[in-house]
């Protein structure tokens, strides 16, 4: 599986809004071509870098907004995107274009794995896959995170949420709910002591 490579956001002004056949079809590209995994970095490639009817930003806010729901991420975001493109009739189309070719895919592909699952190749092929899939995760965080990386701030709660979910093995619900709220009181306090100085005469 190969992953999409690193463009950067198109300049320039926004482009109109794309119709629902647009939408439906470019969710259902991402689901085709992230077969195995690393949805996030196609929708990223695609929606911000491609078509660019999203900027980075507003990519990092939907995203962030989608992990933050219950549900899955990748259906949050086609939601929200969708949305945001076109309305509610976009969110539909969005989350049809999602959902639809991979309903359609794993009927098949799960006749075939009761079928071939006791092969050791097999075990192998799908050990290939998360590994690419981790490593198109891992980019996609370092490409829309790299200007938060510079504020120390920010780096300061990415490698908590790191530590408490990757190495000390917390719950992600827990973690969301005390470091979203203490981030959120820090970057507010960090604002009114900024404003403060700046009327300092």
């Amino acid at each position: 599986m190969s992953g999409p490579e690193v463009s950067k956001t198109p300049a320039g002004p926004a482009q109109a809004p794309p119709g629902l056949t647009a939408i439906f079809m470019c969710f259902a590209k991402m689901t085709l071509v992230s077969f195995g995994g690393g949805l996030t970095a196609w929708s990223r490639q695609i929606l911000v870098a491609e078509k660019g009817w999203l900027s980075d930003d507003e990519f990092l806010e939907a995203l962030s907004l989608s992990q933050t729901l219950p549900g899955s991420i990748n259906a949050n975001l086609a939601v929200i995107a969708g949305r945001k493109l076109k309305g509610m009739s976009g969110a539909v189309s969005a989350i049809l274009g999602l959902t639809l070719p991979a309903m359609i895919i794993l009927a098949v592909l799960v006749s075939l794995y009761i079928s071939y699952c006791s092969k050791p190749a097999l075990d192998k092929a799908l050990d290939g896959v998360t590994c690419a899939c981790a490593g198109l995760s891992a980019a996609t965080a370092c490409h829309l995170g790299r200007k938060h990386f510079k504020k120390p701030m920010s780096l300061f709660f990415v490698i908590a949420a790191v530590l408490l979910v990757g190495v000390f093995r917390f719950s992600l619900i827990p973690v969301l709910l005390s470091l979203g709220p203490l981030s959120a009181l820090c970057v507010w306090l960090a604002c009114r002591l900024k404003t403060s100085l700046e009327k300092t005469p």
